[in-house]
């Protein structure tokens, strides 16, 4: 599966869904959370001073927050896996998972070393920091 995430998508995001979590509707992702976990992962790539152009190839993972506490026990929720390609993020699978009543809504985005190292490099041009390169007879040394 591979649905672009956008809201004129939002019909194929639903129908995806409901494919994997049937009738149930408790914890169970809608296109507006889709959409929402997909500008969230942006922006926390943003915030990493990744620039766009090296921001495919990333991915996130992303749940829904439990029930409340008071909930007497746990239930099958949906958990959605998201990539990011040049031409944006899209919807790349959906599978039911367990959650636990209380449970923190969580999203975790994996990003390439060659990713991390663009951004280090970026924020370090930002903050106006560079390396220096020891002098010839330092190396000698």
């Amino acid at each position: 599966m591979r649905i672009k995430i956008s809201q004129s998508h939002a019909a194929a995001i639903e129908k995806a869904i409901s494919a994997v979590a049937g009738k149930k509707t408790r914890c169970i992702h809608q296109a507006e959370d889709v959409i929402s976990a997909a500008e969230r992962a942006e922006r926390k790539l943003e915030d990493l001073g990744l620039q766009k152009s090296c921001r495919a190839g990333a991915t996130a993972q992303a749940n829904l927050a439990g029930p409340g506490k008071s909930y007497g026990y746990s239930l099958d929720g949906t958990s959605i896996a998201l990539e990011r390609l040049t031409s944006g993020w899209y919807l790349t699978d959906v599978t039911l998972q367990r959650i636990y009543p209380g449970g923190p809504e969580r999203m975790e985005i994996l990003i390439e070393a060659s990713q991390i190292e663009a951004a280090v490099e970026a924020k370090l041009r930002k903050l106006r920091i560079s390396a220096r390169t020891p002098a010839p007879a330092e190396l000698a040394a």
